[in-house]
């Protein structure tokens, strides 16, 4: 079972490389690739519409990743209150974490064209499971919310169909896309790191997060390694108390 602690320094490990300076040799970006953190193995072409500031090649070396960075974006730290975010559910309908206060909140970063069955799919079915586990009492209490970080092609009838097809159905259950700066801006205060692949799909690292009813940043479980259902289980009994 993971512990608190060392979601923390794995989730600072995260902020340590979203911090690193835009352009990066091929093969140090090869090695945070590596790590169990991303979505996908990392491409090297530009956003045709980036979100923020974007990094150039250089020459005509497309082996670099290029990153979306945000110098002015602190970090979110536990205990702290989760920065507003406006986006939209599945149904085209507004949605603010204000309007959800009183409600304990876990929040993942997706892609539903995830070339990689282990990873985006993965932290799905442990969010379908989270779901499976939770006795009636605490599923009202919370709300599970799968965040696209490639709104553009993820559109409303993408994330409905995928929720469907995950058996991420009810009312517990929020498939969410805005703007892709909003997007990029909200989970780059989580550690996550966005890039464009080769094929236009978008890549990032991963953080699940659990935001307790009064809107703050609960816990985190940062990648895949480390944790499980049952310490994500634990961290929502505790935050929906």
């Amino acid at each position: 079972m993971s512990t608190p602690s060392s979601r923390r320094h794995r989730a600072a490990l995260i902020v340590a490389v979203a911090a690193l300076p835009r352009r990066l040799p091929a093969a140090l970006i090869a090695a945070v690739a590596a790590l169990p953190l991303a979505c996908a193995p990392i491409g090297g072409r530009q956003l045709d519409e980036p979100p923020g500031e974007q990094s150039t090649p250089r020459g005509e070396d497309e082996s670099e990743a290029l990153f979306t960075f945000y110098p002015d974006l602190a970090p979110v730290a536990i205990g702290s209150a989760v920065p507003e975010v406006e986006l939209e559910d599945a149904d085209g309908r507004p949605f603010r974490l204000a309007t959800h206060r009183g409600t304990a909140l876990v929040v993942t970063f997706f892609e539903s064209r995830s070339p990689n069955p282990g990873l985006c799919p993965e932290i799905l079915q442990r969010l379908v499971e989270l779901h499976a586990t939770m006795h009636p009492e605490l599923l009202a209490a919370v709300r599970l919310l799968a965040v696209s970080v490639d709104p553009v092609f993820d559109t409303a009838e993408v994330l409905r169909a995928h929720a469907t097809s995950i058996g991420a159905t009810g009312g517990s259950w929020l498939f969410l896309r805005g703007d892709p700066e909003a997007v990029a801006r909200f989970a780059g205060g989580f550690g996550v790191v966005m890039w464009r692949r080769a094929d236009g799909s978008v890549g990032h690292t991963l953080n699940t997060l659990v935001i307790d009813p009064d809107g703050r940043l609960a816990d985190q479980f940062p990648g895949l390694d480390g944790w499980s259902t049952t310490d994500l289980l634990a961290a929502v009994s505790a935050a929906a108390r």
